[in-house]
């Protein structure tokens, strides 16, 4: 193919990532793979053109001889293979190539291409500014047109150039990195110090069995610049590579760097059952929902399937999804349905090892056999933040074609795949398929390309071109307002502005029936056809402790209220959330809830809970405070609650850490003078009106004990132990003697 394909394909990461791949400017070996999250605010001091005269000036004139009567640059230095790095699992590996020296170099003689052959002036160096998939009208149909320009003999240049040779358009080669053999890879990304010029480019070659590819210009989107990286793209099996960067004379290139992924495919990768069905056929025909229903989750292939790594320090999830975007990955459309998941793989490698991402950009990814890939972890039903368009990265969900949307047409199982995906988000976060939402300044469709909201041709002409197509098949999934009752209960609370706020985990099935989370709460359609809301103080507990995914499962019964001083509750599959204006909401469950009971819920001595369940104590304890004490639990001493002046002298003898451990009963009352008493691990504590409450533990209440506790000679304690006497000894004073 003569000239080269224009692939802009729209990685569109977040700002953030500048920090990250700051780093690039030293061999990766020394690179911080945690960096950052990847919606940080860039450093000023790294901006990608860098201060003026830091980089390598390029502008000399195409017939300017070399300064010295030096010889022009004719020959490429081989590339040098920087470092080799595995990721976690040993799936994927990366080498990162540069040119040995700061020089700049072009491929052979100034005629010569890549692999050797001359090449015409009208197939030299790119245009950035060129039609997008269209080759020079003069250049020749072999591939190896795509090169630079020629000089009239092949052995003398006419005129040697100071920097690199000037184009038929206008434009130089900034940098070339080549290398004659790199081993095995199907992936490339390209990462730099320092890249500026007008009409930039940024084009990758590779040496396949079939000889050189066409070019793929990599041309780095405005946030690309900004982050000082490409995309990533998949390009076939090779074993060598060329990247290239021009512009206008003027340019710079400086640490240009070409990131080599071999992620190779595995028996037990998913694939479709029939690889061999037709994929460039038309989209099939929209499925309209039953009356009663939600659109349902298309089959996925989760993370665990296609073998993702694991996060590393991602960000919080969105508060909810106002809108959908489209992206293609660009690179070659030429893969197998069992070469998928080794792809994705290779991006996320891309995203999370070499750009120091938290995981892999994309929330959704789809090939052309109409798989559908889990992106970024987080959950597939929860508003998850990917780095797919930077400011629109908040509140959207990306989906990924993987393909090259300028040369070739998206499949009809593609588009299937894509358009279930979309009417499964849309659907279930209540939204309109064929309406508009303003974010980040700009109104914009709820299904909306990436080149809408960022300086790029992502998702590429022939996704652009069928944007109407892919709305109006959503719209037809989704068949108007066909909501479940949750919709229905959700509007009738006021929508976003009422009890519930926002839909942040989009209306899903849970155990027969299906649930929608919201800001303040949820509402539960039971498979009987009841609706339970969770909405108020103890929604927001509910939301806290993570909705159903968390220990409390689904509500079992609505809010009940008129309890003790303006008081509610609500069961749960393993618990209850109690509320006073008081108190607060808060759950118990388990054996302290138990105990709770047991003392009489909320009308008993100990009030109503104001705090959840703590837990990590010594020995695997537990503890909850209520009003008016605490209930302490161990798997050995059982729960038992504490409460009063016996609470208070535990405390002061460190509570569960202290000398007398965890208790083992209930406070118990009924002694002599109206005392009670209460027994822990190692001792008890006792009590009475006159006396006061104190802690009796070892050699000194064995004794006590002999001489029949309270109602012996002694009476009651009127002091802890005392120790600090002489050879070591202790003392404690009681009603009648020590």
């Amino acid at each position: 193919m003569s000239g080269r394909t224009t692939l802009r394909h729209g990685w569109a990461a977040s700002l953030a990532a500048l920090a990250a791949l700051t780093m690039m400017a030293a061999p990766l070996a020394s690179a911080d793979p945690t960096a950052g999250p990847a919606d940080q605010d860039p450093s000023p001091s790294s901006a990608p053109n860098g201060p003026a005269g830091t980089a390598e000036d390029v502008s000399g004139r195409a017939g300017e001889a070399p300064a010295g009567g030096s010889e022009p640059l004719e020959n490429i230095e081989t590339a040098q293979a920087v470092v080799t790095a595995t990721n976690s699992a040993g799936q994927v590996t990366s080498t990162t190539v540069e040119n040995p020296s700061d020089e700049i170099t072009v491929s052979g003689r100034a005629g010569e291409a890549p692999g050797g052959s001359a090449e015409s002036s009208a197939a030299a160096v790119p245009s950035a500014s060129a039609p997008a998939d269209q080759a020079p009208s003069s250049a020749p149909s072999s591939d190896a047109t795509a090169g630079r320009a020629p000089a009239p003999s092949s052995e003398t240049p006419s005129a040697p150039a100071t920097g690199a040779p000037t184009a038929a358009d206008g434009t130089t080669v900034l940098e070339d990195i080549r290398t004659d053999e790199a081993g095995s890879f199907s992936m490339v990304g390209v990462t730099w110090t320092a890249l500026s010029g007008e009409d930039l480019g940024v084009h990758v070659r590779t040496l396949t069995a079939s000889g050189w590819s066409e070019w793929y210009d990599v041309t780095p989107d405005e946030e690309e610049s900004e982050q000082r990286a490409t995309g990533v793209i998949y390009v076939e099996d090779s074993t060598a590579v060329e990247v290239q960067a021009t512009s206008r004379p003027g340019g710079t290139a400086e640490g240009m760097r070409a990131v080599l992924i071999d992620s190779p495919a595995r028996g037990s990768d998913p694939t479709t059952a029939t690889t061999a069905a037709a994929v460039n056929g038309p989209a099939t025909a929209a499925r309209p929902l039953a009356a009663n229903g939600s659109v349902p989750q298309p089959t996925m292939i989760t993370r665990s399937r296609w073998g993702a790594i694991a996060q590393d320090g991602c960000e919080a999830n969105s508060d909810t999804i106002r809108a959908v975007a489209v992206h293609h990955t660009a690179g070659s459309n030429d893969y197998s349905a069992g070469q998928s998941a080794s792809i994705v793989r290779g991006i996320q490698y891309y995203h999370e090892v070499t750009l120091g991402w938290c995981d892999i950009g994309y929330n959704f990814l789809v090939d052309k056999y109409g798989q559908v890939f889990e992106g970024k972890g987080g959950g597939a039903t929860f508003p998850v933040h990917g780095a797919h368009a930077t400011t629109w990265n908040w509140e959207t969900v990306g989906i990924s074609l993987m393909m090259n949307s300028n040369t070739a047409q998206p499949s009809g199982p593609m588009l299937t795949s894509l358009e279930d995906v979309i009417a499964w988000k849309i659907a279930n976060n209540y939204l309109n398929p064929l309406g508009t939402v303003t974010l980040g300044g700009r109104t914009i469709n709820v299904i909306f390309r990436h080149g809408d909201v960022m300086s790029t041709e992502c998702p590429g002409t022939n996704v652009t071109n069928r944007m109407a197509e892919i709305r109006n098949a959503v719209a037809a999934r989704v068949n108007g307002k066909t909501y479940s009752t949750i919709y229905d209960t959700w509007r009738a609370a006021g929508g976003e502005s009422g009890t519930y706020g926002v839909v942040h985990e989009m209306e899903h099935p849970v155990r027969g029936g299906r649930q929608t989370n919201f800001a303040h709460g949820s509402i539960l359609a039971s498979p009987d056809g009841a609706v339970h809301t969770v909405r108020g103080g103890i929604g927001n507990e509910y939301v806290s402790l993570g909705y159903e995914h968390g220990y409390l499962g689904l509500p079992t019964s609505d809010e009940v209220c008129g309890l003790r001083n303006g008081g509610c509750y609500q069961d749960f599959q393993n618990g209850q959330v109690h509320w006073s204006p008081g108190s607060g909401a808060h759950a118990t469950r388990g054996a302290i809830r138990d105990e709770w009971r047991a003392t009489g819920w909320e009308n008993g001595p100990l009030g109503y809970p104001t705090t959840d369940e703590v837990c990590g104590l010594r020995n695997g304890g537990c503890y909850q405070n209520f009003e008016n004490g605490s209930i302490n639990w161990t798997s050995t001493t059982g729960a038992h609650a504490l409460h009063g002046a016996i609470r208070d002298e535990w405390g002061r003898t460190g509570w569960e850490n202290g000398p007398l451990g965890y208790p083992t009963t209930d406070e118990i009352c009924g002694l002599r003078n109206g005392g009670c008493y209460q027994n822990f691990q190692n001792g008890s504590i006792n009590w009475t009106s006159t006396t006061g409450a104190h802690a009796l533990h070892g050699a000194i209440r064995d004794e006590w004990g002999r001489t029949g506790w309270e109602n012996g000679p002694l009476g009651y304690p009127t002091t802890d132990e005392i120790c600090g006497l002489r050879n070591g000894g202790c003392y404690q004073t009681y009603q009648d003697g020590s």
